[in-house]
C-alpha cells in the first residue's frame, strides 16, 4: 500500500494547530518525520546510542526527548531535540502537518520519571542539505538514522514476538522487526496511531467514491 505525503497531511488536517498542553511535571516530545521516497512516503527512525542507565538504550525511537526550561513549549521541545540528535533543523527544511495521541500517565514512569509523551508529525519540503548545508548527522545519542517505507509497516509478515522489560509501556500486537532493528514499545503504539488515522482517511475516501 503506497502512501503519498498529500495523504498524510489530509489524515491529519484536524489535528492542527496543536492543543496548548499543561501537564506539570517532566514531558517529553518527540517528531515523526516524513519524506516522500521513490515508491512510497518514509519515516525517520533513529537508533538510540548504548549508554549505562539509560531506559532507552539501543532501542529504536523517534527524535525526541525531555522538554528542558528553554523550550519553546513542546513543539520547540521536538525540534531542538531532532536538531541535537540527528543534525536537521525542521524549521528550515520541514513542515509541521499534524500531531498524534499523546501517551500519558497518571503518575510518573519510575525508569524515567516522565508522565507524558507527545508526537508531531513533520514533512520534509526540501531533502537535508539542500536548504541549510545540514544533513542527517547522528550525535552522540544517536547510533544511525534509517528511512523506513511506510508501507513497511502495514504487511502483519514483518511483525514478531517480543517480551515487554519496561512494565508501564502500553500494550501493543507483536513489535516489528526491519534488518535487524526491533521497533517497539511506545514508539510502535505512537505508530499505530499514525497508521490507523491513514487507515481511516483513505476508507472515508473510498466510501465517499473519491479516487
Amino acid at each position: 500500500m503506497v502512501h503519498s505525503l498529500a495523504d498524510i497531511r489530509a489524515a491529519l488536517l484536524d489535528t492542527l494547530p496543536p492543543r496548548v498542553e499543561d501537564d506539570q511535571g517532566r514531558v517529553a516530545a518527540v517528531a515523526a518525520i516524513l519524506r516522500a521516497g521513490p515508491d512510497d512516503a518514509e519515516l525517520l527512525f533513529i537508533r538510540r546510542a548504548t549508554r549505562r542507565g539509560d531506559p532507552w538504550s539501543g532501542h529504536m525511537a523517534w527524535p525526541g526527548g525531555k522538554r528542558e526550561p528553554n523550550d519553546d513549549g513542546l513543539l520547540g521541545c521536538a525540534i531542538r531535540e531532532t536538531r541535537e540528535e540527528v543534525g536537521l533543523d525542521l524549521r528550515e527544511t520541514g513542515k509541521l502537518i499534524g500531531t498524534l495521541r499523546a501517551f500519558r500517565r497518571q503518575s510518573a514512569a519510575a525508569t524515567t520519571g516522565l508522565r507524558a509523551v507527545y508526537p508531531f508529525v513533520f514533512v520534509l519540503y526540501a531533502e537535508p542539505g539542500q536548504a541549510s548545508g545540514l544533513g542527517l548527522s547522528p550525535g552522540g545519542e544517536v547510533q544511525e538514522a534509517v528511512w523506513i517505507p511506510l508501507s513497511y509497516f502495514t504487511q502483519w509478515s514483518t511483525r514478531r514476538p517480543w517480551t515487554w522489560i519496561a512494565r508501564w509501556l502500553p500494550a501493543t500486537p507483536p513489535a516489528y522487526r526491519y534488518q535487524g532493528r526491533i521497533i517497539w514499545g511506545l514508539t510502535q503504539w505512537m505508530l499505530a496511531d499514525l497508521l490507523q488515522r491513514l487507515a481511516r482517511h483513505r476508507a472515508g475516501e473510498k466510501g465517499s467514491g473519491i479516487r
